[in-house]
């Protein structure tokens, strides 16, 4: 057992140090995450709910939101195995794990570690919703979530990390600098806005058009859009911004979403 954990184990009341012993024996992973929680109040929150003694798996998915199967996958998996990106954050492990469920999980560093870098690649680790507990306000990305799932049932193998590559890679002629590379999150941000513009603007009701029309394509065509639509705004950066920034010409906002999905009046015909 760590050092860090066995240290977490004694520094407390020598009931709850039974209790702390029994979670590190079957939860290496969970036990060294709280044994770092410092100020963490997530990680404190779950921290005071084991010293209480209450079940593992319903007290971190009451508290973080996630599902107790979720929590369960982590038993007995060493923290070694799991990979020392993911222990340093947990609480986005627990949210990798449930947007994964049912689909078969890694086994191997490598493949824990090839995990990570979709989560990363997808967009998911930049949003806060998936670093807090279920009490904060949160806004799922569920279309991000959908292809971070569609990544995991590549398996994790050769195909899934070239997938994986490409959601972080320059196009040849077009880009020159990654620092520039326009993650897949504003593309899924230009649909939202294009649908609330051409939609939405009949009616007053919150919609979800964007994420009914983008997770009806498979892993491999969003890319595919993905792409096509970072040519665009190379080679038109100031149509983005237009119409991010709430420009009222529908005709060149509809011109796009024509070039990126070629069957987009067909695809919205339903809203």
């Amino acid at each position: 057992m760590k050092a860090e954990i066995l240290e977490w184990c004694a520094a407390t009341h020598v009931i709850m140090q039974k209790v702390r012993h029994n979670l590190a024996a079957r939860y290496p992973v969970i036990a060294l995450a709280l044994a770092r929680s410092n100020e963490n109040p997530t990680l404190l929150a779950i921290n005071a709910a084991i010293d209480r003694s209450e079940p593992v798996a319903n007290a971190i998915a009451g508290i973080v939101g996630v599902s107790p199967a979720a929590v369960d996958r982590l038993e007995n998996v060493a923290s070694e195995t799991v990979t020392e990106a993911w222990v340093k954050c947990p609480i986005e492990l627990f949210w990798a794990i449930d947007v994964l469920h049912p689909l078969d999980g890694p086994q191997t560093p490598e493949e824990w570690g090839l995990l990570r870098k979709l989560w990363i690649n997808t967009g998911l680790e930049e949003h806060e919703s998936y670093r807090t507990a279920v009490g904060i306000s949160r806004d799922r990305q569920l279309v991000l979530e959908y292809l971070f799932r569609g990544l995991c049932a590549q398996g994790y193998g050769e195909a899934t990390q070239v997938l994986s590559d490409r959601l972080v890679a320059l196009l040849p002629g077009i880009e020159t600098d990654p620092e520039y590379i326009w993650p897949f999150p504003c593309y899924v941000s230009f649909v939202e806005e294009a649908l609330t513009r051409m939609v939405g603007r009949k009616r007053a009701e919150p919609s979800n058009d964007a994420e009914c029309l983008l997770m009806g394509y498979p892993l491999v065509e969003l890319i595919r859009q993905w792409e096509s639509w970072r040519c665009i705004v190379a080679a038109h950066g100031k149509v983005q911004i237009e119409v991010v920034s709430g420009s009222e010409d529908l005709a060149k906002t509809q011109w796009i979403m024509r070039i990126v999905i070629p069957d987009f009046d067909k695809a919205i015909r339903p809203y």
